[in-house]
C-alpha cells in the first residue's frame, strides 16, 4: 500500500553545501545555481531539466558529484526513483566526494528502493527484490553510522519497507524505537501514523484470511492510535493520508461503516495547505534566527525540504477530502443504500471537478442500473453524456448495460434503442462485441429479420472470429426464412453447420441449426434431401430428445409426402417408443390419423385416436382425438357417439382453438340425432320424452355458442339453430307455444348482461315465430332486438326472415333495402342470396313490376335450383301471367308446376289452376258458350275436391284460405248452372 509521496519524504541537510570549490565553467556554475533556485522554489522538474544538461556535458566540471546528487534527490521529490537510484548507488560507494554524502545516498537509495516496490504489483519478484535491498542498505547505514544524521529516518524507512513485505512484527519494532530514541521529532509523529498502518493492515490480512475475531485488536489498536494523534496539533497532510488510508483497510475489509466514520474525518485540500504553509512559515522563522545565532541548521533544513515537497505533492494531486467523499458513495452503493449514494454524488457535484465528477455523476447512474430502473438510468446518462461527452472510456458499457436491463424487462424497444446508442457512442469499446450481440438478438425477437441480417453483416465484417459469430449466422439464416428466402436461408445454415460443426463455449445449439437445416430443406421442396438430412440427424444428435423427437415427426412428415406410408407411420410410431415423454409424442400419433384421414381410412383413423385418448388423455391433443373421433361418428350417421365426442371436445378445453367448433357441432350432432329417431307423435312416451331433451340440450348448446364465442364465425347459426329445435317441439306438439315462449324470454333473461347476445337469442325467437306462421309477432320481436342491441351479429339467413316479416307487413320499402344489403355483403354466400333475390322478386310482384319481378324470379330458379322456397317462383310466374288474365297461358303453366313440383309449390299451381279455369269458365258464360261455362266448372270442382284432400294430407301455407274461398265460389256457380236466381260472385283474392 502507498501511503503516499508526502508520508515519508526526509530533507537532506547541506545539499547545497555539499558542493565544495567554484565551477570551472561560469556556465554549469549558473546553470547549478538556476536549478537550486529551483529547487528551492519548489520547480523540481525545472531543476532536473537544467541538472540533467550539466550532468550529460559537464563531466569534467569539479561540482558534478554535488548536481549529480541533486538531481537524484529531485529524482527522489517527483518519484522517478528507477532513475535516483544508480546516481544514488554511484554516489553511495568510494567515489563520494564526502562521507556525509555517501551516507545521505546510501539512505536515499534504500528509500527509493521501497518506493519503487509500493509502485509494482504485488506477486512481481522486482518489487520483492526492491523490498529486500531496501532492508539491507537501511540495515548498513545503521550499523556503519549508528548515530548519523539519517538514523531516525532510517529506521523509519526500514519499518516501512518491513510494512512493504508484511514483516509486521518488525516494522512495528522499527517504528516503537523511533517513538521512543527520538520522541518530540517530526519523524516520531509519522511513525505513529505508519503504526498504525501498520495494525490496520494486519487487520484486513486476518480478515482476508477469514479470521474476523483475531482483525478486531489490531483494528482496535489502530483506532486507538488515530485517536490520539486526532488530539494533536502536527502535520496535517500525513494525518489526512494516514486517516484515508486507515479508512481504505476498513473499506477493504468490507466494513463500510467504520470505513465511512474514517473517511469523514479527511479534510479538505485547502486546509492541508493551509496547514503546510503555517509549518513552512514557522522553520523559515526558525531557520533565520538559527542563522543570526550560527547555530546547526541542518535538522531546521530537513524539515523546511520535507514540508516543500509536501505541498508541491498536495497541490498536485486531487482533493483528499473529495475522494474520501467519492468512497464514503461507493460504501453506501455496496450497502445497497442508493438513495444515500445519489444524495452525496449530486453534492460532490457541485465541488468535484474532472475525473472526480466524472466519478460522481456515473455512480449515480450505476445505483440505477442497479435498482433495474432503466428509465431512471438512462436519464441520468443522457446528463452525463451532456456534461462529459461520449469519449469518456469509463462510461463505455453504460448504454449496453441499460439496454440489457430493457432486455431483461421484455422491453425490447428500448433496448434495442440503447444497444443501437452504445454501438454508436463507443464503437471502439471493449463492450461493443457483446453490444452488437445483443442489438442482433434483440431485433431477432422483435421479428425486424431485415434489420436483424444487417446487423449480423456488421458483426461478421468486425468480428471475422467472435465468439458471437455463429449464433449471428444462425439468426441470419432465420431472419431470411422469415423473408421468404429459403434459399439463402438454407445456405447460411449450411454455412454455419460448415464452419462450427462442434459446440463452442457461446454457442451450444449446433443440434438446432441442423434441425433448421432439415425444416428449410422441406420448405425448398427437397424432400429427398430432407429425408437424409433428418435421418443423419436422428443417428448424430442423441442427446437433446426435444429436438431429436421433433426431427423423427419432421420425418415421418416427409415420408409421407413421399408416398412412403408405412416408412412414415413406422418412424412416427417410433416417437412414443424413444420419447414417450416428449411433448411431440401424442402429435406424432395424431399425424398419423391424418395420414389415415387424408388415405380416407376412416376406420383405422378411428382406431388410432382411440388408442391416442387412452395413453395421452391428459393432454391437448386429446381435444383433437375427440372432434375427430366425433366427426367420423357424424360422416357414420352415429348423432349419439358424434355428440358424446364433440361434448368431451369442447369440455376437455373450452378455451382451445376447437372448443367453438366443437360446441357448434355437437349442437348440430343433437339435433340431427333428435331428427333421426322419427316422428315423435308415434314414439312410446319415454322416447318422445327423450326427443324432447336431446332437442332443448341443442338448443341450450347453441345459446352458450353463441354466450361464449361471439367471435366465431359460424356463431350466427346458433341463432337460427335454436329456433328450428324450439319450432320442431311445438311443430310436434312436445312443448306448447306458451312453453316456447317462455323459453325464449327465460334464454333472453339469462343473457341480460350481454345484449348482443340478448337481441341474437330475440332473433333467434322471432326467426321461431316465422316458421310458426306468426309474422306480425314475428316483426315486433325484431324490432325488440333491433332496440336491444342495433349493431346484433346475425346470419344472412336471419336478416331474410326478418325481411319477410317486414315484407309481409307491408314494409316494402324497408324489407327492399335489407334484400339489397344481404345481395351486396354476402356476393359469395349462395344461402344468403337466394332468399335475397326471392324476396325482391315477392316485393316486386306485390309493387305489380311484373317484368322486374319475372326477371327475379327466373333468377333464383336458374342460379338455386337446391333453393326448395325458389321453386314457389314457377306459381309465381303463372300468377303473372293470370294477373294478365292470360288465363289459358296461366293454366298451361300451372298444370305443369302441378305435375313437376311437391309440397306448397304444388298446391299453390293446383290452386292456380282451379282458379284460371273458373276465369276460363266465366268469361265462356259471357260470351254464351254454355257448354264451355258448364265444363270448366265441372272440371274446378274435381280439381278443388283434389286440393282439399291434399291438403289435408299436407297442411301447409295459407292454402286453406283458398279453398274456402274457392267453395263459396264453386257453389255461386252451381246455382247458376242448375238455373237458380243469378249469383254475384267473383274472383278470390290473391
Amino acid at each position: 500500500m502507498n501511503i503516499g509521496k508526502t508520508c515519508c519524504i526526509i530533507a537532506i541537510a547541506g545539499l547545497c553545501g555539499l558542493a565544495a570549490g567554484y565551477a570551472s565553467a561560469q556556465t554549469f556554475d549558473d546553470m547549478a545555481m538556476s536549478a537550486d533556485e529551483a529547487m528551492k522554489a519548489g520547480n523540481y522538474q525545472e531543476a532536473i531539466r537544467l541538472y540533467e544538461q550539466i550532468a550529460e556535458r559537464g563531466a569534467t566540471y569539479e561540482n558534478i558529484m554535488s548536481v549529480k546528487f541533486d538531481l537524484g534527490w529531485a529524482y527522489y521529490l517527483v518519484g522517478s526513483y528507477a532513475k535516483a537510484i544508480p546516481l544514488f548507488e554511484d554516489l553511495s560507494g568510494v567515489r563520494a566526494p564526502s562521507e556525509a554524502m555517501k551516507q545521505q545516498s546510501i539512505y536515499l537509495m534504500a528509500e527509493c528502493h521501497a518506493r519503487l516496490a509500493d509502485t509494482q504489483d504485488e506477486k512481481s519478484p522486482e518489487r520483492k527484490k526492491n523490498i529486500e535491498t531496501s532492508i539491507e542498505l537501511h540495515t548498513q547505514l545503521q550499523r556503519d553510522f549508528p548515530d548519523g544524521l539519517n538514523t531516525a529516518q532510517s529506521l523509519y524507512g526500514r519499518a516501512y519497507a518491513y510494512y512493504l513485505d508484511s514483516q509486521f512484527d518488525k516494522a512495528k519494532e522499527d517504528l516503537k524505537a523511533v517513538i521512543t530514541r527520538f520522541r518530540n521529532t517530526a519523524t516520531a509523529n509519522d511513525a505513529y501514523y505508519l503504526l498504525a498502518s501498520v495494525y490496520s493492515q494486519q487487520a484486513l490480512n486476518e480478515i482476508r484470511q477469514g479470521r474476523r475475531e483475531a482483525a478486531m485488536p489490531h483494528m482496535e489498536q489502530a483506532r486507538e492510535i488515530f485517536s490520539q494523534l486526532s488530539k494533536q496539533q502536527g502535520n496535517l497532510a500525513m494525518a489526512n493520508d494516514s486517516m484515508f488510508s486507515l479508512a481504505e483497510t476498513w473499506f477493504s475489509a468490507g466494513l463500510y461503516p467504520e470505513a465511512i466514520q474514517y473517511f469523514r474525518e479527511v479534510r479538505s485540500k485547502a486546509d492541508v495547505m493551509q496547514s503546510l504553509r503555517k509549518i513552512q512559515e514557522d522553520l523559515q522563522a526558525r531557520f533565520g534566527a538559527m542563522l543570526a545565532r550560527r547555530e546547526d541548521t541542518r535538522q531546521v533544513q530537513n524539515e523546511l525540504s520535507r514540508v516543500q515537497a509536501q505541498i508541491a505533492a498536495v497541490s498536485e494531486a486531487p482533493d483528499r477530502m473529495l475522494s474520501a467523499y467519492l468512497r464514503i458513495a461507493d460504501a453506501f452503493y455496496r450497502m445497497q443504500r442508493y438513495d444515500e449514494v445519489r444524495v452525496i454524488c449530486r453534492h460532490l457535484l457541485q465541488f468535484a471537478e474532472g475525473e472526480q465528477q466524472l466519478q460522481a455523476h456515473l455512480i449515480m447512474v450505476n445505483t440505477y442500473i442497479e435498482e433495474r430502473d432503466p428509465f431512471a438510468a438512462a436519464a441520468e446518462f443522457e446528463r452525463f453524456q451532456q456534461s462529459f461527452g461520449t469519449d469518456a472510456p469509463i462510461a463505455e458499457s453504460v448504454s449496453m448495460a441499460i439496454g440489457q436491463i430493457f432486455m431483461a424487462k421484455d422491453d425490447l424497444e428500448n433496448a434495442l434503442q440503447h444497444l443501437a446508442r452504445s454501438i454508436m457512442d463507443y464503437p471502439e469499446s471493449k463492450t461493443v462485441e457483446d453490444a452488437l450481440f445483443l442489438k442482433f438478438t434483440a431485433e431477432y425477437m422483435l421479428q425486424e429479420h431485415a434489420a436483424t441480417i444487417a446487423t449480423v453483416d456488421q458483426y461478421a465484417e468486425k468480428f471475422t472470429k467472435g465468439k458471437y459469430l455463429p449464433t449471428g449466422l444462425y439468426y441470419k439464416g432465420m431472419s431470411q426464412d422469415e423473408l421468404g428466402d429459403t434459399e439463402a436461408a438454407l445456405a447460411t445454415m449450411t454455412d454455419v453447420l460448415d464452419r462450427f460443426p462442434k459446440p463452442t463455449e457461446h454457442f451450444t445449439n449446433v443440434d438446432e441449426v441442423a434441425f433448421r437445416k432439415g425444416i428449410l430443406l422441406l420448405k425448398a421442396g427437397k424432400s429427398e434431401e430432407a429425408i437424409s438430412h433428418f435421418q443423419d440427424y436422428i443417428g448424430k444428435y442423441q442427446d437433446n430428445a426435444m429436438l431429436r423427437s421433433h426431427a423423427m415427426y419432421q420425418l415421418g412428415v416427409a415420408l409421407n409426402a413421399a408416398d412412403r406410408f408405412e416408412e412414415a407411420r413406422q418412424v412416427l410410431r417410433q416417437i412414443s417408443t424413444d420419447h414417450p415423454d416428449e411433448a411431440i409424442a401424442p402429435t406424432a400419433m395424431f399425424q398419423i390419423g391424418v395420414m389415415y384421414f387424408e388415405k380416407e381410412q376412416f376406420e383405422e383413423m378411428a382406431k388410432l385416436m382411440n388408442e391416442l385418448l387412452e395413453i395421452h388423455a391428459d393432454k391437448p391433443i386429446a381435444t383433437d382425438a375427440y372432434f375427430w373421433l366425433g366427426w367420423i361418428a357424424n360422416r357414420d350417421n352415429d348423432y349419439v357417439t358424434a355428440a358424446e365426442k364433440f361434448r368431451k371436445a369442447w369440455e376437455n378445453d373450452k378455451e382451445g382453438p376447437r372448443a367453438a367448433a366443437s360446441l357448434f357441432a355437437m349442437a348440430q350432432s343433437l339435433s340431427e340425432q333428435a331428427s333421426a329417431m322419427g316422428l315423435p307423435t308415434v314414439l312410446p312416451e319415454a322416447q318422445r320424452n327423450l326427443f324432447r331433451e336431446i332437442r332443448l340440450d341443442s338448443a341450450r348448446a347453441y345459446e352458450d355458442l353463441l354466450a361464449m364465442y361471439p367471435d366465431y364465425e359460424q356463431a350466427p347459426e346458433g341463432i337460427d339453430g335454436i329456433a328450428k329445435n324450439i319450432f320442431e317441439l311445438v311443430r310436434y306438439k312436445q312443448i306448447s307455444e306458451e312453453k316456447a315462449n317462455d323459453y325464449f324470454q327465460e334464454a333472453a333473461a339469462r343473457q341480460a348482461r350481454q345484449p348482443p347476445v340478448q337481441a341474437q337469442i330475440l332473433f333467434g325467437y322471432g326467426n321461431y315465430l316465422m316458421q310458426n306462421r306468426q309474422q306480425s309477432e314475428a316483426l315486433k320481436i325484431f324490432s325488440k332486438a333491433l332496440e336491444t342491441y342495433p349493431n346484433v351479429q346475425v346470419s344472412p339467413e336471419m336478416l331474410a326472415n326478418y325481411a319477410e316479416a317486414l315484407k309481409d307487413a307491408g314494409e316494402l320499402q324497408e324489407s327492399e333495402s335489407i334484400y339489397v344489403k344481404l345481395i351486396e355483403n354476402n356476393a359469395d354466400n349462395q344461402h344468403a342470396l337466394a332468399p335475397a333475390w326471392f324476396g325482391l322478386a315477392e316485393i316486386k310482384y306485390l309493387q305489380e313490376q311484373y317484368d322486374l319481378a319475372k326477371q327475379y324470379f327466373e333468377k333464383v330458379l336458374d342460379e338455386f335450383p337446391w333453393y326448395e322456397r325458389g321453386r314457389q317462383g314457377r306459381v309465381k310466374l303463372a300468377m303473372i301471367l293470370e294477373r294478365q288474365q292470360d288465363y289459358a297461358a296461366a293454366e298451361k303453366m300451372f298444370t305443369e308446376v302441378w305435375g313437376e313440383e311437391r309440397g306448397e309449390a304444388r298446391i299453390g299451381a293446383m290452386l292456380g289452376v282451379a282458379r284460371s279455369q273458373l276465369a276460363l269458365a266465366e268469361r265462356a258464360r259471357r260470351a254464351g258458350a254454355s257448354a264451355d261455362w258448364q265444363n270448366n266448372v265441372r272440371v274446378a270442382s274435381e280439381n278443388l275436391t283434389k286440393i282439399t284432400v291434399l291438403f289435408e294430407a299436407y297442411p301447409v301455407s295459407n292454402c286453406g284460405d283458398w279453398a274456402d274461398k274457392l267453395v263459396i265460389s264453386m257453389e255461386s256457380w252451381a246455382a247458376a248452372r242448375n238455373g237458380a236466381a243469378s249469383a254475384s260472385w267473383r274472383l278470390p283474392d290473391r
